[in-house]
C-alpha cells in the first residue's frame, strides 16, 4: 500500500510526539505536585479517567460525520498566545490550560462541533489535576483556616469545653492547637470536587441536580473538616496532645475524608428518586452505556487540518519555546546581613524567622529589623526577596498572613507617597491596634498591587530575563493616646529613610 496513505497518520503521531516535548516541562512539574502536595495527590486518576470516558464515548463520536470547523484555528491560536505568554514568563499555570486549549482545539479542527461536544467534558475534566496559581492557593487557605477554625471551636464548645480562639490558634487552656495549612481543608476540598464533577459527569439526572451535587461538595468539605478539627479538640482536651499528632491525626482525616464520599453519594441517591422509579441505578450513575448501534466506521483523518496544525505545532516548538529555555539573569547584590541597624536616628535589632517558616515562603533571603527612636517610639521591618519567582516561589501578601495572628484587618487602602505606591493597612486585635504599610519593590517600581506585580514580572522576563522581586512591610503600633495621622507621619518618614538603602539590597 503506498505511503502516501499513511502520511496523514504518520503526521498526527509525529504531531503528538511534538506536543509531549513542547509540554513536557509541564508534565514533568505536575507529576511533582501531585507527588508531594496531597491534596492534589488525585491528579495520578485523572487523566485516567479521562481516558475512559472517551473510550466510552468512542461509538456515539465516531457516528458524527467528522467535519473541520474554522473555529478549531481560532482556539489554536488562543492556545499559541497562552503557551507564549506562560513560556516567556514562566507561569505554569498559563501553560497547562494552553494544553487545554490545544486539546479543543484539535477535537474542533478534527472532528468538528459535534463530535468536540462529546469530547469537551473528558477534557475538561483534565483541570481538576491542575493546582490552583499559588497567590489564590495563599490566600484561599489563610481564609478556610480561619474559617475551620471558628466552626471547630463551636465543635468544641457544644462539649461545655471552655477555649480561646486566636487567629487560627486554638487555646485549650493546657493545650493549644493550630490550624496549619494541612488543616485548611483543601487537602479534601479539591479530591472532593473533582469526584463530585466525575459524579456529575455520570450521573443521568436533571441538570439542576447536577448542578446541586457539584456545588455542595464545598459545604460538606468545610463543615465535615471544621467538625475533624473540634473532635480533635475534645480529644486533646480528654487524652493529651497525642490525640492530635501521628497516625491518630491522619486516620481522622481518611475518615472524614470518607464520610464525605458518603454524604456525596448519600445526596445523589435521594435526589434521584424520581429516575429511580423507571430506571436502575447502574443506569442513572452511568456505570452502564445505553445500547448503541454497531459502528463499522473508522474516523477519517483530514488532511488539511493536520498539516496546518503540525505547522502550528512546528512555530511553538522552533519559536516560542526557546524563549524560555534560558535561566533568570540573578542581578548582583548585598546581602541583608549587613543591612544597617542604624538608619538616621532609629536604632535596631535584628530577629530572624524559624526554618520552617523560610522554607515555606521560599525565600531568597530576607531581613527582620525591630526599630527605635530616641522617644521610644518603635517600628518593625521587614523585605523579603527572591531573586526569582518561577515554580510557585512569590512574595506572600501581608493581606494573607494578618489575620493568621488574630489581627482583624480594619481597613485597607492603596495610597502614593512619593511616587512609592504601597497598602496602608489597619489592623486590631483586642485593644491593639497596628498600622502595616507593605509594597513590591521590583526593579525601580515600588507596586502595590499583586496582579500588577504579576505583569511587571512578566515583562521583566521577557525584556531582560529577570523575575526577581521583593516585599517591602513596615509596622508601628498605635498607642491609646496617640493618632492615625502621628504614626502615618512616623510610617512616612522612615520609609523614605529605607527606600533610599533598599536598591543595595533590592537591585534596580
Amino acid at each position: 500500500m503506498p505511503l502516501k496513505k499513511y502520511t496523514p497518520i504518520l503526521t498526527i503521531l509525529l504531531l503528538v510526539s511534538l506536543i509531549l516535548f513542547m509540554y513536557w516541562n509541564v508534565y514533568v512539574d505536575l507529576f511533582q505536585i501531585w507527588d508531594t502536595q496531597e491534596e492534589y495527590s488525585h491528579g495520578f486518576m485523572i487523566p485516567f479517567v479521562s481516558l475512559y470516558f472517551l473510550w466510552q464515548k468512542k461509538s456515539a463520536i465516531l457516528e458524527v460525520q467528522s467535519k473541520a470547523t474554522i473555529a478549531g484555528f481560532l482556539v489554536l491560536f488562543l492556545s499559541l498566545a497562552l503557551y507564549f505568554v506562560g513560556i516567556v514568563g514562566d507561569l505554569f499555570s498559563l501553560l497547562r490550560f494552553s494544553f487545554i486549549f490545544l486539546l479543543v482545539g484539535f477535537s474542533l479542527l478534527f472532528t468538528g462541533y459535534k463530535s468536540t461536544k462529546i469530547i469537551l467534558i473528558p477534557i475538561l475534566i483534565l483541570i481538576f489535576s491542575f493546582p490552583i496559581p499559588p497567590v489564590i492557593q495563599a490566600e484561599l487557605t489563610v481564609k478556610l483556616q480561619l474559617l475551620s477554625s471558628e466552626l471547630g471551636v463551636f465543635v468544641i464548645r457544644a462539649f461545655n469545653i471552655p477555649v480561646y480562639l486566636e487567629g487560627n490558634v486554638i487555646d485549650l487552656g493546657i493545650y493549644q492547637l493550630q490550624v496549619v495549612e494541612a488543616c485548611s481543608g483543601l487537602r479534601y476540598l479539591f479530591p472532593l470536587m473533582s469526584l463530585a464533577f466525575i459524579c456529575v459527569y455520570m450521573y443521568q439526572v436533571a441538570t439542576w441536580k447536577r448542578v446541586i451535587i457539584f456545588f455542595t461538595s464545598i459545604p460538606i468539605t468545610l463543615l465535615m473538616n471544621s467538625f475533624r478539627i473540634g473532635v480533635i479538640g475534645v480529644l486533646v482536651n480528654s487524652w493529651g496532645i497525642e490525640a492530635a499528632e501521628g497516625f491518630t491525626h491522619d486516620f481522622e482525616g481518611w475518615v472524614v475524608f470518607i464520610a464525605c464520599l458518603a454524604i456525596l453519594f448519600l445526596e445523589m441517591w435521594l435526589l434521584s428518586w424520581q429516575e429511580r422509579k423507571t430506571r436502575a441505578w447502574d443506569e442513572i450513575f452511568g456505570l452502564i452505556e445505553p445500547d448503541a448501534t454497531a459502528v463499522e466506521k473508522t474516523l477519517s483523518v483530514p488532511v488539511v487540518p493536520v498539516y496546518s496544525a503540525f505547522a502550528l505545532v512546528c512555530i511553538a516548538m522552533f519559536l516560542i519555546q526557546p524563549l524560555g529555555t534560558g535561566e533568570d539573569f540573578i542581578p548582583p547584590r548585598d546581602s541583608f546581613l549587613s543591612f544597617p541597624l542604624q538608619i538616621g536616628n532609629w536604632n535596631g535589632v535584628r530577629e530572624s524567622l524559624d526554618a520552617k517558616t523560610v522554607s515555606f515562603l521560599g525565600l531568597s533571603d530576607y531581613v527582620l529589623i525591630n526599630y527605635r527612636d530616641p522617644e521610644n517610639k518603635q517600628l518593625n521591618f521587614y523585605a523579603a526577596y527572591y531573586q526569582t519567582q518561577k515554580h510557585g516561589a512569590v512574595p506572600h501578601s501581608p493581606k494573607q498572613c494578618i489575620s493568621g495572628g488574630g489581627w482583624q484587618i480594619q481597613d485597607i487602602t492603596p495610597s502614593n507617597y512619593q511616587n512609592i505606591h504601597y497598602n496602608r493597612v489597619l489592623v486590631q486585635k483586642d485593644d491593639s491596634k497596628q498600622v502595616v504599610y507593605y509594597w513590591y519593590k521590583q526593579r525601580d517600581k515600588a507596586i502595590s498591587n499583586e496582579y500588577d506585580l504579576k505583569w511587571n514580572t512578566f515583562l521583566g522576563a521577557f525584556e531582560n530575563r529577570r523575575t526577581d522581586a521583593a516585599l517591602v512591610r513596615l509596622t508601628t503600633n498605635l498607642s491609646k493616646d496617640e493618632s492615625l495621622e502621628v504614626a502615618d507621619n512616623r510610617l512616612k518618614s522612615f520609609m523614605l529613610l529605607v527606600n533610599q538603602k533598599l536598591p543595595l539590597y533590592i537591585p534596580d
